[in-house]
């Protein structure tokens, strides 16, 4: 299991929204970042498998106005500045951005280490 610091935000998300809706729980916050509970609860839990995709971006950054750059890099303000419909495109795009380079850097990782156990012609 490994919890992301995007997972870590998900979650002071997730808990910011109980406060605001003491009647809600995971499936009503699931259902407004468009995926299912249980896709949330393994989310949230760091389960391989389970990364933070581009639904749960969506969600965070376009459905609740939070930043893609807070949420996925952790600078910046918490709370987008929604006036300009470009710039949260522009920020969703970083935030997809990151996502790739990230599942990049681990596929590079698994190559080195799949070609050290082969020979070097491979």
């Amino acid at each position: 299991m490994a919890i992301t610091p995007q997972v870590k935000r998900l979650f002071l998300i997730f808990n910011e929204y109980l406060k605001d809706h003491p009647e809600g729980n995971q499936a009503s916050f699931a259902r407004l970042l468009g995926i299912n509970q249980g896709t949330l609860s393994r989310t949230l839990k760091g389960e391989e498998g389970y990364p933070i995709g581009k639904k749960i971006i969506d969600g965070v950054c376009l459905r609740l106005g939070y930043s893609a750059t807070w949420f996925m890099n952790g600078v910046g303000e918490k709370k987008a500045n929604t006036k300009t419909s470009t710039l949260v495109e522009v920020q969703m795009l970083r935030a997809e951005i990151a996502i790739l380079r990230s599942e990049l850097d681990k596929v590079k990782t698994d190559m080195r280490l799949i070609m050290r156990g082969k020979p070097s012609h491979f």
